[in-house]
């Protein structure tokens, strides 16, 4: 039985770069001489009307009061005549992925594999080549075949060749996790320069001594690992397999690790039918899959698959009667977390799994008072993914469990919070014998007003009784509006995404003031939101883009509004941001470009420049090896005393670490986005932005900070293969056109439209 690999080609991609697609491709299975013959590559070419209708008349055969249009509807017809299959076809998936003639890889690679995880034998492996750039990275691999932009690699044959070889060394399993000479970066890579597996195989170094080298393509391990692929592939594809229909939609598979004995389904198999037993339905069991595989069949045709490989993860996947994909149901959730209690393990919920499922298990966690190795961030952007009665529940839980947590924190308090209270205290004593630095008295009144912050936010919820969003029951209480979603899409400009302004106006358009901000805004066709639930403050959110542009607006924002919008309490979201005046704050975030979207430090307004995975944080340690090196950072001194995990770091050291971290990023960003970034002003911008927290200019303590900046700046380009997209953001940006203002009236307000009398 054969293997098929499709090659997928975007249309109107050169010719060129299919050719070289194909010779890839052969290269690549001329390395396996004893399973080439095992494959078989074609080319995946557009349906034509002919086609569609064979399809047709043979469905008919079976089915002879078939409806055509149900056929039909699954095609889209092209201005070429052909048609395309929906949610299956490169181009359509790459119209869904794209955004302003870029492709998210990710995104692409998801749809592509409808988001699952696990490719059965008779499913063909697609190479899938597009002609438009990525927002990030010249190609993706995977089980089910990678998918890469042959613009971003660009004309050179031997390198464009080089990364389809590579992609597929992902694929065929040359680098998973359980061999040796591995690391993560982007990815599991080989630490063995030489092979095409490197972690950095994608720069011109590692490409010109690949070239030049007499050296295999792959190292031996990197071999091993992919025969020992291809023997386990093609040793089992007699299995039987689960059928799924091609326009199946399904969501990443839903993860959470629980350690089980390797050897024994058992434990598995018991619990289910337990399960299946209890709510009556018909509990069926693949006693051929390699790890524990079951589906509970429910009444009316859903059901819940469950898959283990009894080693460290169980994935539950829930589907309706039609086969598509169903965020399992908390029930399904609760049943998990309790198979893990029983087990006595701790549930460690995957990242990327959908946000509504990740949701329903922490709940679950939570009314099972079960522990969590790994948990989502409760962001407001995660919040409003959540169905409503998800949200209210969750944060209902979050906030009885803050209350149940106070009492204890006395008896058992983390050295993070211990060593804050010693060094208040040693701020507080300095201070009375008028002892503190300038960084020193900057650090107490940081610490201070955290603790006002806090006192202030616990009042304002007991007196709007709404612990989910206080600022915005204020705001109803006082003009009767409710919180109300609005968007606003800009048609001419680009490159918005990097410094955002808010504004705490009320959260409904239907408010005169937040009326005249918003229809100034679509004057000047400025993208921005109102509302968008679960923010408490950011009434309204305005993408800008550069530092000039924020600040001219910012100011036009407040000399016509100003005495209109109230001074936001010390308690919302947005007081970890840049004040560009008593009414406007913004903070710098490079979306799609950097993780990290919210200030981590005392740095108000500055993101870091944090990249690689939210566990591995791969910035931090960056900036923890160059200051190590620098001497900031004693050598004998353990990273994990500096990254990751705050609870039982000493706050202090986490203190400073933090803004050194935001000055290494200001740097990169001043570096490749210059005035965009920090306006024409960089020594007042850098002032105004950390003042007292960094060492002053021309002391040996700022040199030492300087060129630990300096390094991480030239590990990041290293590193981190798309740092051109800074440069190629500022060269796209669209700057505001303040001249469609009309003048400002003697009052202070707009003249012509939006303003208030």
């Amino acid at each position: 039985m054969q293997k098929t690999i499709v090659l997928e080609f975007e249309k109107n991609l050169d010719e060129k770069y299919k050719r070289w697609t194909r010779e890839a491709v052969d290269n690549f299975l001329n390395l396996f001489p004893q399973y080439k013959d095992k494959f078989k590559v074609k080319e995946d070419k557009p349906f034509t009307k002919a086609s569609i209708e064979e399809i047709i008349r043979k469905s008919k055969l079976d089915n002879p009061n078939l409806d055509e249009r149900q056929i039909w509807e699954k095609f889209e017809l092209q201005p070429d005549g052909t048609y395309y299959l929906k949610n299956v076809s490169i181009d359509w998936l790459l119209r869904e992925a794209s955004e302003n003639g870029k492709v998210d890889l990710q995104k692409w690679y998801n749809l592509k594999n409808n988001n699952r995880a696990v490719i059965r034998f008779e499913e063909p492996l697609s190479v899938s080549v597009c002609q438009r750039p990525t927002t990030f990275a010249y190609g993706i691999g995977g089980g089910f075949g990678p998918c890469l932009s042959a613009s971003t690699i660009g004309d050179d044959e031997g390198f464009f060749k080089d990364i389809v070889m590579h992609e597929l060394g992902h694929t065929f399993n040359a680098t998973h996790n359980d061999r040796r000479n591995t690391v993560e970066n982007l990815g599991s890579h080989c630490t063995d320069p030489d092979c095409l597996m490197y972690e950095y195989a994608y720069t011109k170094e590692s490409y010109l001594r690949r070239k030049n080298g007499n050296k295999p393509i792959f190292c031996k391990d990197c071999m091993e690992s992919m025969n020992e692929y291809l023997r386990e592939t093609f040793g089992r594809e007699n299995i039987q397999q689960q059928e799924i229909s091609v326009d199946t939609q399904t969501k990443p598979e839903e993860i959470i690790k629980i350690p089980v004995d390797p050897k024994k389904k058992i434990p598995f198999r018991t619990f289910y039918k337990k399960v299946a037993a209890l709510e009556g339905s018909q509990y069926q069991e693949d006693l051929q899959a390699k790890g524990f595989k079951a589906s509970l069949l429910r009444s009316g045709g859903e059901r819940l698959d469950v898959e283990s490989n009894c080693e460290d993860f169980i994935s539950i996947k829930g589907r309706d009667k039609d086969g598509n994909y169903k965020v399992p149901s908390l029930k399904d959730c609760a049943d998990t977390v309790q198979l893990a209690k029983e087990r006595n393990c701790i549930v460690d919920i995957s990242p990327k799994s959908s946000a509504e499922f990740q949701a329903r298990m922490l709940i679950a966690c939570l009314e099972a008072n079960m522990e969590t190795d790994r948990k989502p961030e409760i962001t407001p952007e995660f919040l409003q993914q959540l169905e409503q009665e998800t949200r209210v529940r969750l944060l209902a839980l979050l906030n009885k469990e803050k209350c149940r947590k106070k009492p204890a924190q006395t008896a058992s308090v983390s050295r993070m919070e211990q060593t804050r209270e010693d060094r208040l205290k040693e701020l507080e004593r300095k201070e009375k014998l008028n002892q503190l630095t300038e960084a020193e008295e900057r650090q107490l009144t940081v610490m201070r007003e955290s603790e006002r912050r806090k006192a202030e936010k616990e009042q304002a919820i007991q007196d709007t009784g709404n612990s989910i969003d206080p600022r915005a029951e204020q705001h109803r209480q006082r003009t009767g509006l409710s919180p109300e979603d609005f968007y606003y899409s800009s048609q001419t400009r680009s490159g918005s995404a990097a410094w955002k302004l808010h504004l705490d106006v009320v959260p409904n358009r239907n408010d005169p003031t937040t009326k005249a901000v918003s229809e100034m805004l679509e004057a000047l066709d400025i993208e921005h939101k109102v509302s968008h639930g679960g923010e408490n403050g950011k009434g309204m959110t305005i993408y800008v883009g550069n530092y000039e542009d924020a600040k001219r607006l910012s100011k036009e924002i407040n000399l016509r509004f100003g005495q209109d919008i109230e001074k936001s309490p010390s308690w919302v979201d947005q007081c970890n941001e840049h004040n560009f005046n008593p009414k406007v704050t913004g903070r710098f975030y490079l979306q799609g470009i950097f993780e990290q979207q919210y200030p981590q430090s005392t740095i108000n307004g500055l993101c870091p420049s944090r990249f690689g995975s939210l566990i591995d944080r791969k910035s931090e340690y960056l900036v923890f090896f160059a200051a190590q090196k620098e001497g900031l950072i004693q050598k004998n001194a353990q990273p994990q005393e500096y990254v990751g995990d705050r609870k039982n770091q000493d706050y202090n050291t986490r203190y400073e670490f933090d803004i050194l971290e935001s000055y290494c990023s200001h740097k990169l960003y001043q570096k490749h986005m210059g005035e965009f970034y920090c306006g024409k002003d960089a020594d007042k911008f850098e002032e105004q932005i950390f003042g007292a927290a960094i060492p002053k200019k021309g002391t040996s303590e700022r040199q030492l900070w300087d060129k630990t900046a300096d390094r991480y700046v030239r590990a990041v380009e290293h590193d981190f293969a798309n740092c051109s997209r800074m440069d190629k953001l500022v060269q796209g940006y669209t700057s505001v056109d303040f001249s469609k203002l009309p003048p400002v009236s003697q009052n202070g307000r707009m003249q012509g439209r939006g303003g208030r009398s």
